[in-house]
């Protein structure tokens, strides 16, 4: 799967459940892939990210439940580190849904969700993001 991943760029692209995408940076920072988009919500995401294209490092991973989008519950949102020239390897799993979906990957974070619950994903980032050398912090 992931030797014939599809190279993506920041916009947004087509995708069904079993996709492999990889992204080269061109700086470093952060980086926010998303299916949380208008129209979609029928569609059950799950994304990993890996760091490499065997999927033995897996860096980041993000179900949709419980998630804040505003467009439907069963879409996922996941901003993290990135290094300029280090390419991330994103899985968009069948786990839950084949059907066809469009996603976004966007330079930065997203805005800060308020603050209702315990489990703050963009909290999550920043710790990942101080774990891997400051990606971000910048």
């Amino acid at each position: 799967l992931c030797l014939s991943a599809t190279s993506a760029s920041l916009g947004t692209h087509d995708a069904v459940g079993g996709a492999f995408f990889t992204y080269l940076p061109d700086e470093s920072g952060s980086v926010t892939v998303s299916s949380c988009l208008s129209n979609q919500r029928s569609v059950d995401t799950y994304l990993l990210v890996y760091a490499d294209c065997e999927r033995t490092t897996l860096l980041h991973t993000k179900d949709d439940d419980g998630g804040s989008c505003s467009f439907g519950s069963l879409l996922s949102t996941l901003t993290i580190p990135v290094q300029a020239g280090t390419p991330v390897y994103m899985f968009w799993s069948m786990q839950y849904s084949r059907a066809p979906f469009r996603w976004s990957l966007t330079r930065g974070a997203p805005p800060l969700p308020p603050d209702d619950d315990d489990d703050d994903d963009n909290e999550d980032f920043w710790i990942d993001a101080a774990r891997f050398g400051g990606a971000g912090l910048g």
